[in-house]
Formats: structure tokens, C-alpha cells, sequence
């Protein structure tokens, strides 16, 4: 067998040291171990035992088979489906008796596993569901998950599960079994949804996980539910997020809606707006700029993504654009991200760079688009500075600015006066 490199390794200790604890043995000398992908990183994962390969192919949203192993000290370690090269590696102890799940979660680069021992008792009463949540969405923070009746408002709600952290997972509440309306909010704050799925099955004398993944945007988040033993659901959570950046020169009003929502209403050019959930699929944009309608191309808005409607140009002839924004955290825990976007009418048919203490890290961005991002190291005095090859002196500098750890940067190059301007925002 080939030796493989390790990408990285350990998971979410938190969890695992959690979920180790639960279930128990028996007299048999072997457990029974599986795989289960929810990495929003990886379609495919392989399994292997002790450097042998145990489990392949498991696609994203799916469990292994369950297959014996012996009890005692193992190592187990994935990768991506047909690659030699190891995404995570763990050594663990498995009991006899005990049937065990590797749930696999996290981004490319990422991935992160949990142990669940799969052998927990029933709720005492047959009309009961035990639930608890597993949140493997590090990049959407700590969240509050209620289950309520689909009309119920959330302000005359209390969340069964509270301060669910990135990489944690709360213990079991007993509910009655039911069908549910199941939403997810930036913990403490009942107006930062996350997530809203209707129609979600508790089934009598279960024992279920609701596990949250994040969204490809990385604030939204996605669930599946896991009864113990059994296969992921998938809940689709029909959201995207969607801001407006006003960059139109001349300080006209800007108003912007996405289907029957509003974005923005009268607020005057430049402005950087927040964002605002709406209906995934497509919907369609209106804009007015200084009361007067403007085309603007439909949104395509995926579930869990985040977007900016771009509103740039002179007042006179205003254009629209949708940019898609990735506002998950940096991968390493010591990184910043940061990107460039380009707005700024005067400079139009001239590229721009971005400098973050004198290293290049966006070059020659077009009019109308953003820059990808770039992961660095953490600083805590840096200076940034964006430059036109057609102009002498920077458009934008700035000095002794901190970009801390799991920041997400964007720097702004719009219109005001005729002139072009810089601004600096943390989106996350």
C-alpha cells in the first residue's frame, strides 16, 4: 500500500470528545464502522482502516454500509474518492458491540470528522422524539435552532437547542414527534434566519441528528437530518442572501427589489448595502436610478449563496451587474481574506491592483467585476493601496490597518463627485 501525505488532520474536538462518550458496549469482540459524507468540500470519500482501503465512493449527502471491524485502537483516515492522498487522519478507540459513523464534514482543504456512536437508547415515551444538533458549519458561527408549528412566530418562540458553536453539538432534547417548521438563527438574534425548512418529520420513539452544514456563501446554512443508524435527509433551504452595491456617479437615489423583496429604498449613490434574504431560483430585479427604471438581468440565486447586485456607471446610463460573493471564513484559522472590486467609472478602461503592504494581491481587476480572494496571514498594521496604471499617485491608501484572523475583506473602488473612491468593509 502506497504511503499517503496527510493534508490535515484532527476534526472537531469539541464533538468528537462529545459524541465518544455516548452509547456502550457489549460482549462482542468487534464494532461495526461507517462512513458518512456531509462535506460540502468533497462529493466522493474514501475510508481507510489502518492504511487499507475499507469504504469507497461515499457521495456527498449518503452513509456507507455499516462493516465489522475489531475493537480496540484504530486509525482511520479519508480522502477524496480515487485519490492517494489523506484529507484527514485520526486514531481512535472502538468498542466491541458498538456500531460507529465517521461523519465527514467541511470545505475543501478542511475536512473535519466526527465519531458517532450509534447505540443510544429510545425516548422513554413512544409518542417522543430525542433531537440534537451537530453543527458542522464552522463559517456561519454559533446559531439557535427552533421547531415550531409552521405559523408560529419566532418572537413567541423559544429555540429547542441554543449557542450551538461552529464544530459542537448540543445533547438530546425530547420533543413530541411531529412534523415540524425547523429554522436556524444567528444565535441570540431572531432576525438573522439562516435557515427555514417546512414539513420536516420527527418520527415516534426516534433518535435523530440535525446536522447544519454551511451554504455555499458561507452564512447561510444547509441541514440534513440523521436517525441513528439510518441515511441523511437532505432539508433544502430554498435561501440565498443578496445585497445592492450603488456605485452610480452623481448621488441618484437607488431603489432595488428581488421579486416581491426589497433590497434597498431611495438611499443615495454610493452606498453598500446589506444583506437581505430572498427565494432561491430565479428571480427577477427591478432598479431605479433617480426614478427612472433600468434593464437589469434576472438573478439566478442559489441555495446558500450570497450576492451583490452591482449598480455602476454614470447616472445617465447606469448599468447592472450580479456579482457572487464568498463570504466564507479563511480556511487556516491565522488567515484573513481579502478582494478587490472595481466601480469607479472614470478608471473604466483601466485595470486596478491592489497592494497589501507592497505584495500584489488582486491585479489588473476589470471595470464592473471583483477580484478573487486572497488568503494571508494575519497583520495587525498593514497598508493597503490600489493603483490605475493610467494615474501617478494611488486611488486609494490607506495605513496602519488591522486585517485580523478569519476576516473577510472587501475594498470598494466606487464613484462620488465624479471622482473615485476606496472604501474599506469587513463583510464578515
Amino acid at each position: 500500500m502506497k504511503r499517503r501525505t496527510l493534508l490535515t488532520s484532527g476534526g472537531a474536538i469539541a464533538l468528537t470528545t462529545l459524541l465518544q462518550a455516548c452509547g456502550g458496549g457489549g460482549g462482542s469482540s468487534s464494532a461495526r464502522l461507517r462512513l458518512i459524507n456531509v462535506s460540502t468540500g468533497y462529493a466522493s470519500l474514501d475510508l481507510y482502516l489502518n492504511g487499507t482501503l475499507f469504504t469507497t465512493g461515499v457521495a456527498y449527502g449518503n452513509a456507507g454500509a455499516y462493516e465489522s471491524v475489531g475493537s480496540g485502537t484504530q486509525t482511520t483516515a479519508e480522502a477524496a474518492t480515487g485519490s492517494d492522498v489523506y484529507l484527514n487522519s485520526q486514531t481512535r478507540t472502538l468498542n466491541g458491540g458498538v456500531d460507529v459513523s465517521l461523519l465527514a464534514y467541511g470545505w475543501e482543504g478542511a475536512l473535519k470528522v466526527i465519531q458517532l456512536n450509534d447505540n443510544d437508547s429510545a425516548p422513554a415515551g413512544t409518542s417522543e422524539v430525542k433531537l440534537r444538533v451537530l453543527n458542522a458549519a464552522p463559517d456561519a458561527g454559533t446559531l439557535d435552532v427552533y421547531v415550531t408549528g409552521e405559523g408560529d412566530a419566532l418572537q413567541d418562540s423559544a429555540p429547542v437547542v441554543a449557542n450551538v458553536g461552529g464544530g459542537t453539538g448540543s445533547g438530546y432534547v425530547t420533543l413530541q414527534a411531529g412534523t415540524y417548521r425547523v429554522r436556524v438563527t444567528a444565535s441570540g438574534d431572531i432576525s438573522d434566519i439562516r435557515m427555514d425548512v417546512s414539513q420536516v418529520s420527527l418520527p415516534a420513539a426516534g433518535i435523530m441528528s440535525l446536522i447544519l452544514v454551511s451554504g455555499s456563501g458561507g452564512t447561510l446554512v444547509r441541514g440534513l437530518t440523521l436517525p441513528q443508524g439510518g441515511a441523511p435527509t437532505e432539508l433544502i433551504n430554498g435561501t440565498a442572501r443578496v445585497r445592492v452595491l450603488a456605485a452610480v456617479d452623481g448621488n441618484p437615489t437607488v431603489t432595488v427589489s428581488a421579486g416581491t423583496v426589497d433590497l434597498i429604498s431611495g438611499a443615495r449613490a454610493p452606498t453598500i448595502g446589506t444583506y437581505v434574504n430572498v427565494n432561491s431560483g430565479t428571480v427577477s430585479l427591478t432598479v431605479n436610478v433617480g426614478g427612472v427604471d433600468i434593464s437589469a438581468p434576472d438573478l439566478t440565486a442559489a441555495n446558500g449563496s450570497d450576492y451583490s447586485v452591482l449598480i455602476y456607471g454614470d447616472a445617465g446610463a447606469p448599468l447592472v451587474t450580479v456579482l457572487t460573493d464568498d463570504n466564507r471564513l479563511p480556511t487556516s484559522a491565522t488567515d484573513f481574506k481579502i478582494r478587490l472590486l472595481h466601480a469607479a467609472s472614470s478608471l473604466a478602461d483601466s485595470g486596478l491592483t491592489m497592494t497589501v503592504d507592497y505584495a500584489a494581491v488582486a491585479s489588473n481587476v476589470p471595470y464592473g467585476s471583483a477580484s478573487a480572494y486572497d488568503a494571508s496571514g494575519a497583520l495587525t498594521s498593514a497598508l493597503i493601496e490600489v493603483s490605475s496604471p493610467v494615474l501617478a499617485s494611488p486611488i486609494y491608501a490607506l495605513a496602519d490597518v488591522p486585517l485580523v484572523a478569519q476576516g473577510v475583506y472587501t475594498v470598494y473602488v466606487l464613484m462620488n463627485g465624479g471622482n473615485p473612491v476606496g472604501v474599506l468593509r469587513r463583510d464578515r
